[in-house]
This record gives C-alpha cells, sequence and structure tokens, in this order.
C-alpha cells in the first residue's frame, strides 16, 4: 500500500491480511451413475462462504471413464472413477463423488459452436485443397460432430466431407473449379451452429524467374503452374520453392542430385515434381506440408528414384496425396524420423535389406493409413516408436523374426490386423506397442520385458496365449472389454500393477492345470474398474492353492501370494 500526504510526499507499507482458510468443501452429489455419453453438473460449495480464496481444481481418477472440467461431468466408457474438487490455495480440502458409467449408450450431446482450423483459403483454379477440418467445440461433453458442408457458389468451388469412419464429416475436400471467390459453411448436422470459410480461386499467370548460383538453385519466384528447371542445376537450395502456391508441377533435369532444406516447404498447390533415377539426396522437409503432391514421377516404380541414399527428417511429411507401393531405394542404410508421417495414399512399404536402422524419435510411417503390407529389412533389430502407428489398413504384421525390440505404440491402432503372433526373438515390447487392434486373439511365443499397455484397448480381446510369459506388465490388457474370463499363461510370476483395469466384462481369472509358477506377485489394484470380476479359478494340478479363507498360495502352498479382504492380522509381542 502506498500513503501520500499533501505535498504528493509517498510512503510504501507492506499491509499483511489474515487469511480466512477454507475448512470444508461439500458436493451436492457423491455418487451418481451415468449411461455413456451422459453428464452431470456437480456444484460444490466453499465453508467458510467468506474464505479469502475460493478457487477450485477439479479431477478425475480416471478420464478414460468420466471426464470433468468445472464441475461438470462427461460420461466416456463403463467403469468406475472417483471425482475430487479441492481448495487450489488449501488442496488437503477436498471433497469427492464416485462417478459408475454403465454399458448403456446415452443420446448424443450436440455442438452449441464449433471453430474450423481456418477462417480462409485462397486456392489455383484446377486445384484441390484438404486442410480444412473441425478444430474446437462446446461443450466439452458434445458427442455429435457431424458438419454438413456447402458451397455458395459452386462454379468457383465445391466441398465434399473427407474424413474416415466416425470423422468422415469432420474434414472438407474443396475442389476449385474457376475464379472467383466463395463461401463455404459447415454447419452442425443436429443442431442450429455453423461456421463459414471465404474461398478465393485465383489463375497463375504463367512468369517467373530463377536466381542460380553455380550449380545450384538459390530460389524461384514467380506464378507460373508448371516450371522447368533449367539443365546443370545439381541442388535445389534451402527454402528454393518455400511457401509458392502458384506452382502445381516441378520438371527436374538429369542434372539434379540433392534437394535442399524444406527447399518446397508448404508448397500447398504442388501435385508432380519430376526427380532423375540419378537423383541422391532429399534433405529434411524437403517436401514437408506439401499435401497435394502426387508423384515424384515414379508412381508405378516404387515412388522414389532408385539412385537415392539419404532422406532427411520428415522429408514427405504430410504429403497426404503421395501414391503407390513405397519402395525404399537400397542406396539407403538409415529411416530418419517422421519422412513419410501422414502419407495417407500409400499402399504398401518395402524397407530393403541395406536399412540397418531407423531414427529412435520415430514416426516415420506413422498414420499411412492406406498401406495393407510391409516388408521389412531383415537387418533391422529395433523399431522405434510410433513408426507404424494408426497403420489402420495393415492386414499382416511385417516379418518380426529377427526384430528385439518394439518401441512406444509402434503398431498401435493397426485395427485391420487379422492375426498377431510375436515372435520369441522379441524381447522389449514398449508401451502401448500393439494397443488398440480389432483382433479376438493374441499369442507371444516369447518372454518380453517392458509390455506396458501393449495391448490396451484392444476392445475384442478375448483369448490371450504366451507359453513362455513370465510378467503381464502394467495395464497391460486396460480397456479390453471383452475379456470375459482370462487363462494366466503357464508361467506368469507377475500380475501388474493395473493389469486390467477397465476390463468392464471380465469375470473370472482362471489357473489351468498346466500352471506351474512357483511364484506368483500383483501390483497395485490389477483389476480396478472391473465391476464384473468375480474372483479367481484353480483348477486341479495348478501351482496355485487357495485355503478355505480365500488366501492364495503358490508354489504347492508354500508362498504366499494374497489375503483374503476381510484377513485381519494379530499383533505379536516380543518378550
Amino acid at each position: 500500500m502506498v500513503a501520500y500526504d499533501y505535498a504528493m510526499n509517498q510512503c510504501a507499507y507492506r499491509v499483511t491480511l489474515p487469511e480466512n482458510a477454507v475448512t470444508k468443501i461439500t458436493l451436492d452429489q457423491t455418487a451418481v451413475t451415468l449411461p455413456q455419453k451422459g453428464y452431470v453438473q456437480l456444484n460444490a460449495t466453499v465453508t467458510p462462504d467468506d474464505a479469502t480464496d475460493q478457487n477450485l481444481v477439479w479431477s478425475s481418477s480416471d478420464s478414460s471413464v468420466a471426464e470433468v472440467k468445472n464441475g461438470i461431468v462427461a460420461a466416456k466408457a463403463p467403469g468406475t472413477a472417483t471425482i475430487t474438487v479441492k481448495s487450489s490455495v488449501w488442496p488437503d480440502v477436498k471433497a469427492q463423488c464416485q462417478i459408475t458409467v454403465t454399458d448403456e449408450v446415452g443420446a448424443d450431446v450436440p455442438m452449441s459452436e464449433f471453430l474450423l482450423n481456418t477462417s480462409s483459403v485462397t486456392m489455383l483454379a484446377g486445384t484441390t485443397y484438404t486442410n480444412v477440418r473441425l478444430y474446437g467445440y462446446a461443450p466439452f461433453y458434445a458427442t455429435d460432430l457431424n458438419l454438413e458442408w456447402t458451397s455458395s457458389d459452386e462454379s468457383v468451388v465445391t466441398v465434399e466431407p473427407n474424413g474416415e469412419g466416425d470423422e468422415l464429416t469432420q474434414y472438407a475436400k474443396l475442389t476449385a473449379l474457376k475464379p472467383g471467390t466463395a463461401t463455404v459453411t459447415a454447419k452442425a448436422k443436429n443442431g442450429t451452429a455453423s461456421y463459414d470459410l471465404a474461398v478465393t480461386v485465383t489463375e497463375a499467370t504463367g512468369s517467373g524467374s530463377f536466381n542460380i548460383v553455380g550449380d545450384t538453385l538459390v530460389s524461384y519466384s514467380g506464378t507460373e503452374s508448371t516450371v522447368t528447371i533449367p539443365d546443370g542445376v545439381r541442388v535445389i537450395g534451402e527454402n528454393a520453392f518455400k511457401n509458392n502456391d502458384y506452382v502445381l508441377n516441378v520438371i527436374c533435369p538429369d542434372s539434379l542430385e540433392e534437394i535442399g532444406y524444406r527447399a518446397f516447404y508448404d508448397c500447398d498447390n504442388l501435385q508432380s515434381v519430376s526427380l532423375p533415377e540419378t537423383m541422391k539426396v532429399i534433405n529434411e522437409g524437403a517436401f514437408y506440408y506439401c499435401k497435394n503432391l502426387k508423384t515424384l514421377g515414379h508412381t508405378d516404380d516404387g515412388v522414389l528414384p532408385k539412385g537415392l541414399t539419404s532422406m532427411g527428417v520428415k522429408a514427405f511429411y504430410f504429403c497426404e496425396a503421395l501414391e503407390g507401393d513405397l519402395v525404399i531405394p537400397e542406396g539407403v542404410t538409415s529411416l530418419s524420423a517422421g519422412i513419410f508421417y501422414n502419407a495417407y495414399a500409400l499402399t504398401s512399404i518395402t524397407i530393403p535389406d541395406t536399412v540397418t536402422s531407423m531414427d529412435a524419435n520415430g514416426d516415420q510411417f506413422a498414420n499411412c493409413t492406406a498401406v495393407t503390407s510391409v516388408t521389412l529389412s531383415k537387418n533391422l533389430t529395433e523399431l522405434p516408436k510410433t513408426a507404424f502407428f494408426t497403420c489402420k489398413s495393415l492386414k499382416h504384421l511385417p516379418d518380426l523374426s529377427n526384430v528385439t525390440s518394439v518401441g512406444t505404440s509402434c503398431f498401435a491402432g493397426c485395427a485391420a490386423l487379422e492375426e498377431m503372433v510375436i515372435p520369441e526373438s522379441l524381447t522389449f515390447i514398449g508401451a502401448n506397442a500393439f494397443a488398440r487392434s480389432s483382433l479376438t486373439e493374441i499369442t507371444v511365443l516369447g518372454d518380453p520385458t517392458g509390455l506396458d499397455s501393449a495391448f490396451y484397448n484392444s476392445l475384442n480381446l478375448t483369448t490371450f496365449v504366451a507359453p513362455k510369459l513370465t510378467t503381464i506388465g502394467k495395464q497391460m490388457f486396460q480397456g479390453c472389454t471383452a475379456l470375459v474370463n482370462f487363462i494366466v499363461p503357464d508361467n506368469v510370476t507377475l500380475i501388474g500393477e493395473r493389469a486390467f483395469q477397465g476390463c468392464t466384462n471380465l469375470k473370472t481369472l482362471t489357473f489351468p492345470a498346466s500352471y506351474k509358477a512357483e511364484t506368483l506377485s500383483f501390483g497395485l489394484t490389477p483389476f480396478v474398474s472391473c465391476p464384473a470380476f468375480e474372483g479367481y479359478v484353480i483348477e486341479d494340478g495348478a501351482s496355485i492353492v487357495r485355503t478355505e479363507d480365500g488366501t492364495l498360495l503358490a508354489g504347492g502352498g508354500k508362498v504366499l501370494v494374497s489375503l483374503p479382504r476381510d484377513f485381519k492380522g494379530h499383533l505379536l509381542h516380543r518378550a
């Protein structure tokens, strides 16, 4: 506080006011049952009502079951979750509400408002644009995200849905037909919310100039739709064509050997670049965000020129239209991170034996959603994280017999896999490595380490076979809702923390007669959010023994595994 006298002299004082602490928080509901897609508003009351700071912090013990924002709870998936509200200053003061989400599915909640990722687009006549999508919406618990798209002038630009599956209408494809302007409108299919996108269509004027130093094309400026690079150019330099939205086609000379850093960065309308077979180096981000690039002149012959020896990080990042059966040239020995990330139109991938490593930062072929088959180099022993993430048309895992390690989420989201037999050679499986498959049966032949959330949300999984496995990892089967009776593999000695979390239909864990492990231990709450779980089935001959009071013993009754819930110990006093 600053005080002044009549002469405007001032003096500063520091005044400390006594805090009036929050002593209690109460909720208007302490237990709520909701269907999936349901929601409820929890109202918190702070005591005393004149507390110094009444700000609250909300959290959920399991956001995959129930999400909370500012007291509004949205039901996501069957299971249970605890909603906690705390004082932001005195966090020990809190209140809780138990949320139970049933198998019932409630009515969809429409969007009251939404945004697209852009409000204006400039295009060339004869081109398409696919980077239009739903970006944000309210309320956060809305479940009906379907949009309807219209154009105010279809002679200038047309619009059509361009997503996949449940997200079909959340994305749009614009096709520019002639110069002019139009408004593309997205409207909530089952609501009144809408959003306008201004579209301007222009036509290339047909002039341009090169800045060439020695054998390097330093830059190009112009509005030509087709650019022919002069003979003798060996290198296309860094950022040479960056952000040029006029160029549709580039014809390269046979002398070209190298394309520099981000040479064609964000050339939105670029459709084709003819690269000579003698091409050697494509540097980092060379074609980054060239979303309409369809061909490099080798669509029917491996996509890439055969003389290529090196491709930099994210060289073809977000080249969504690049078509064909990709064959990595034999001169390439390592695959950089994110090379073909979001290359939606590639249909297969062949990696030759000359390739011996993949960058640990991964994402090499993530979201290549049309790829149906992958052939791996026999000399690759480690697959990095997210290398084939969401290759959701992939029908069969590649031959992994030479692979020892699969990184985090490497094959997660490969929902079209028709079988999964993980070979004995694989000694490490990263978190979520094979998550979200649609398989009913998974077989693991060896005893790999890792395995945390390895098969997370594999919603159709009913059978798991692993004759040599000793560890069921943390959250390994989380969300595998089709599991009903899980048969414990014969050699398992550890069932990890929350191993079966959210397996809402799991009733029993069976120890078969062939189960012979000498020890067994459980991590914390392996069956959390398993409302149907009834207990264990122990077949005659299994090395697990259950006593009359429910105590589990391993090793033929010699090793304590677990005690019954109502067990009460006795305090012994030493004399």
